[in-house]
């Protein structure tokens, strides 16, 4: 139970106004700073663990990494107080909604356009934060903020890991969201880099084009079915459960899911042009050119940039050529007053012509190169089915005889499952894949 913290409570120069969410760990209020009349995010520790020294310490790591970074797509961190007990993280509120609550009133896949745009700008955000060694590890629906212009912001580096800091939470449990854990998550949690980040971002593209995660239980989602998901099925292809999927973002989506690190996109960087260049690719279609309101900045500032050197370098060459024109011109001969005066004819004066401007062309931008092509996947010797559901069960922290009894029920659950449905084993055999 949360302690009493209620709307029109002031938390050092802030005054609560709104709780905007709670979890496990925190929970986020809307706040108005007293002095400046600004509002902002106030994320509270849980009082349940202010008391434990390692989530303290968490608390306050994320609040220090997330402060080092500074990125129009990241959520920034203002300010860290400390009450008595209560620890608080004041952060830029950002008006709108989260991609979570996007995708639920949606309740289907998104616009390709509009989930590339927003899976364009999450890329960068993740580029910035590699670049400075911070590991995502929770990249979700749920921490991807969507302000009112459209823009798209990474938030809640709560579980982050910064490369060469001592780790906070016990070595070998998995940390993250199940629907978006990366296998090595699961399985090797102390030996993660930053292409865990691009598996879970793969988990956030596929649900945004699809309208779900790439793995889901069937008949009842439990962390178990999941996790054994991620580890040994592939994904259904998007356009199997979305035909309006572009070929290119499937090609995407899919590269980012690859098991292996080593078939995925190698950086955040090569990430963000593949999705650029998906852009393009969709771009070029009759119906999304119909619907397309924005393209990525980068491409945009460039083609005008373009148009805007040839507008200025053909008013220079008109305004010089008429400059010329006015200085070459003589001048007019004066009046003679004696009336024997001889008419004389002024020598022609040779003026060259000045050719017509060229009419302005509209210079396209490059057109993007093909994807990379995937690497070959290495030859290695696959662990059995056994093994990674083992895997599964250390990760979440049981042991032999509690992953044994875990399997019996799953089986169990399954086989009441089929009868219910009036399966055979042969049937029910091929539903589960087993």
């Amino acid at each position: 139970m949360w302690s009493a913290v209620q709307a029109g409570q002031r938390i050092h120069k802030y005054v609560l106004e709104q709780k905007l969410g709670e979890g496990g760990m925190a929970e986020v209020w809307r706040a108005r700073h007293t002095e400046l009349d600004k509002l902002v995010a106030i994320k509270r520790l849980s009082p349940r663990l202010s008391a434990d020294p390692e989530f303290e310490q968490r608390f306050l790591m994320e609040g220090r990494r997330q402060a080092r970074l500074r990125h129009p797509n990241i959520v920034p961190v203002i300010d860290c107080i400390s009450e008595g007990s209560d620890k608080y993280l004041v952060m830029e509120y950002v008006e709108g909604e989260s991609l979570e609550a996007a995708l639920k009133r949606a309740g289907g896949p998104l616009p390709p356009q509009r989930a590339i745009y927003i899976a364009w700008e999450v890329a960068g955000a993740l580029a910035h934060a590699h670049r400075q060694n911070l590991i995502h590890r929770d990249v979700k629906p749920a921490n991807i903020l969507l302000d009112r212009e459209g823009r798209s912001y990474l938030a809640d580096f709560g579980i982050a890991l910064m490369l060469g800091d001592q780790r906070v939470t016990r070595g070998g449990v998995a940390v993250g969201t199940v629907h978006y854990m990366s296998p090595e998550q699961i399985t090797r949690p102390r030996e993660l880099d930053h292409r865990t980040d691009i598996y879970s971002f793969g988990c956030v593209l596929y649900e945004m084009i699809t309208g779900r995660p790439p793995f889901i239980a069937e008949d009842g989602d439990t962390d178990f079915t999941v996790m054994a998901g991620h580890l040994e099925k592939a994904p259904c292809p998007p356009r199997n459960l979305n035909p309006a999927t572009p070929e290119a973002v499937e090609s995407v989506t899919l590269r980012c899911l690859a098991k292996s690190p080593d078939e995925r996109f190698s950086s955040a960087e090569e990430l963000a042009e593949a999705l650029r260049q998906a852009w393009h690719a969709t771009a070029t279609q009759p119906a999304a050119r119909a619907t397309a309101s924005a393209a990525p900045p980068a491409a945009r500032s460039s083609a005008r940039r373009w148009v805007y050197t040839i507008v200025l370098v053909l008013a220079g060459g008109i305004a010089a050529a008429g400059a010329f024109l006015w200085l070459s011109r003589e001048a007019p001969p004066a009046a003679q007053t004696a009336p024997e005066a001889t008419a004389v004819t002024p020598a022609p004066v040779a003026v060259t012509p000045v050719p017509a401007a060229e009419p302005a062309r509209v210079v396209e931008p490059p057109k993007p190169q093909p994807l990379p092509p995937r690497p070959r996947p290495v030859t290695t010797t696959q662990p059995s089915a056994e093994e990674l559901r083992l895997r599964a069960c250390r990760a979440m922290g049981l042991t032999a005889e509690e992953c044994a009894k875990k399997n019996q029920e799953e089986a169990a659950r399954r086989r009441r499952a089929c009868l219910a449905l009036g399966l055979s084993e042969e049937e029910c055999a091929q539903r589960f894949g087993k």
